[in-house]
């Protein structure tokens, strides 16, 4: 009985981890705060840009576009452009919000993923552990706080929902986990090439 009581609190506590944290990272992304980290003027912008029907244009970030963008004009050229496009089409209005928005909804799947994950993960532990229930809030907590200080705006936090996926994708087993992985591999490299590359590596 006491085994049972311990269980129940424990998957209460993991659930309303998630549930906080995935409200918290909504709750920031109304208010638009905090402020994206500061590089990410070299994302956001062209997906509003994108979103208000001007292509993937960023004049707000000149030095990079400009070095490599042989007409010289300001487009999205320096990096892999799903993270853009994906953001841009599922916003709502071409805003800051709608964007700060969409990225926290995306991001609130991953943070779902990781408890579903690190709850299968921590089986190894006997059932009803507190040590259990703690190695999963600890990681669902340490990625929000990822998201909100270090991804904010970036496209990290794209290719961290893709690698998720693969993830719980293998440990499913099913017979098509591999070529689903390998088209979420190519989902990560048009959204980031370093994630892609160590992805494959591993």
């Amino acid at each position: 009985m006491l085994l049972m009581l311990g269980v129940l609190m424990n998957q209460r506590m993991l659930i309303g981890t998630v549930v906080l944290s995935s409200a918290i990272l909504l709750l920031f992304a109304y208010h638009c705060y905090p402020l994206p980290t500061p590089d990410a003027f070299a994302f956001l912008p062209a997906t509003i840009s994108f979103a208000a029907g001007k292509g993937l244009v960023n004049p707000l970030c000149s030095f990079t576009p400009f070095l490599v963008d042989d007409a010289g004009q300001p487009r999205y050229v320096q990096y892999p452009p799903l993270y853009n496009l994906l953001v841009g089409f599922l916003m709502w209005e071409p805003t800051p919000r709608a964007a700060s928005l969409v990225i926290s909804i995306l991001n609130v799947g991953s943070v779902v993923l990781t408890g579903l994950l690190l709850s299968h993960a921590s089986r190894s532990y006997p059932e009803g552990s507190t040590s259990r229930t703690w190695v999963c809030v600890g990681g669902i907590v340490g990625l929000t706080s990822l998201f909100v200080v270090f991804q904010n705006g970036r496209p990290e936090g794209l290719a961290t929902l893709w690698v998720l996926l693969g993830a719980w994708s293998i440990r499913s087993g099913s017979r098509f986990s591999w070529p689903l992985v390998g088209g979420l591999l190519g989902l990560l490299a048009s959204t980031h090439l370093a994630s892609a590359a160590i992805s494959i590596a591993i």
